[in-house]
């Protein structure tokens, strides 16, 4: 491969390749040497090679070794100072902005290899937490879909249970957030509290405050006891959903009931086909396996939701839901990160809170505390829960 050095050293790098060579030998006084110090300060390649680390944190672990190298060339008749640091620095970044190639021109062609082959790795790596990031789009893939059958349950006293998330939910009613107490009350006295609700009960109702009531810029409606909204008017096409097909007189599927074809081959493969279910009805079924804590087969359904529908808030708060309890916290902190920022808010409050838990979860606890200590100073329905978790703590 054909050496790039040379391309570095242009007009606008303020000191020659000779004039580096000549400082690292050792050979010049302490005045030459800090002559060409004082061009390098002189020029904006400190800024440059500070944009540099920031833009490639992998210049980080290659500046050890620069240092080492430079300081094993020094040590025999200069002392190794800070300016020799900032050199140091100063060149890592400008050679990671330039193309990574090593000072010296005698590096082998195996060495170069090593440096490509662990860049890449580091760039596989951060490629596989590209699903991690703050708000990245939900994109189901086939990788995706066999983590989730890979996947490990969390012991149960470590799970948010389905029996946790019916207990410690708020009351949520459709309303604009400038409606008054008065008309807030009004609201909740015309739904159907769901049991049980703790610490919000039916008796309770006409005592309800305003802090435990959740507004939604949405219509909402319960499935076995669970929040979701209510996206019928929207998703008119309903749930694409695979079915096995059945003889239409007796029920039997048709896989079965023709085992054979004329040539007496016996099919193996079930016959499927795609039909359309009414997303309320589809919810209810999955509803019901979350409720049975079958975390699988519900994050499979609600896969299938965010195919079709890649913001649909029931997906993303139930779905993030069941990634916490398959020891995914990752993925749930996606999943919750998306709910946040989504523009329907019904579950932006429990996305700040389960999102907290997931960063936790993650050993991320000075983030996941932050989040905490703002959720119990803002209130609203997981201010106390909030509190109670960071005493906990």
């Amino acid at each position: 491969m054909e050496s790039k050095f040379n391309k570095i050293f242009n007009q606008d790098f303020p000191v020659t390749k000779q004039e580096l060579r000549d400082y690292f030998s050792g050979n010049l006084s302490p005045a030459e040497m800090h002559k060409i110090e004082l061009k390098i300060e002189s020029s904006d390649l400190s800024s440059e090679a500070l944009e540099g680390f920031l833009d490639h944190p992998e210049a980080f672990a290659q500046l050890h070794e620069l240092d080492n190298s430079f300081e094993k060339q020094l040590k025999t008749q200069k002392s190794w100072t800070s300016s020799h640091t900032l050199l140091a620095a100063a060149i890592a970044g400008i050679l990671v902005v330039a193309g990574g190639y090593w000072l010296n021109e005698g590096v082998g062609t195996n060495s170069k290899v090593a440096v490509a082959e662990n860049l890449s790795n580091e760039k596989e790596t951060a490629t596989q937490e590209v699903h991690f990031k703050i708000s990245e789009p939900i994109v189901i893939t086939e990788e995706i879909e066999k983590e989730v059958e890979e996947a490990n349950l969390l012991p149960e006293n470590r799970q948010l249970t389905a029996d946790f998330i019916e207990t410690h939910q708020p009351i949520t009613v459709e309303a604009e957030d400038d409606v008054s107490d008065d008309e807030l009350d009004s609201l909740v006295q015309q739904i159907a509290v769901p049991a049980p609700l703790s610490p919000i009960n039916t008796e309770e109702i006409n005592t309800i405050e305003s802090s435990k009531v959740v507004r939604s810029n949405i219509k909402v409606v319960y499935a076995h006891n669970f929040l979701l909204v209510d996206y019928t008017e929207l998703y008119s096409d309903g749930i694409q959903k695979q079915v096995i097909q059945h003889d239409l007189h007796n029920g039997t599927p048709v896989w079965l009931e023709n085992r054979r074809d004329s040539a007496h081959d016996i099919h193996t493969e079930p016959i499927v086909q795609i039909v359309k279910v009414d997303y309320l009805k589809f919810m209810d079924d999955v509803q019901f396996k979350f409720k049975r804590n079958q975390y699988k087969k519900a994050l499979k359904d609600y896969h299938q939701v965010l195919k079709q529908y890649p913001q649909d808030v029931n997906a993303l708060f139930y779905g993030g839901l069941c990634y916490y309890n398959l020891d995914k916290p990752e993925r749930a902190l996606q999943y919750f990160d998306n709910l946040i920022h989504n523009a329907v808010n019904t579950f932006r409050q429990e996305g700040q809170f389960y999102k907290a838990m997931s960063l936790i979860a993650m050993n991320k606890h000075g983030q996941g505390n932050g989040l905490l200590l703002q959720i119990s100073e803002e209130g609203g329905f997981y201010a106390q829960q909030a509190k109670e978790l960071l005493d906990n703590l």
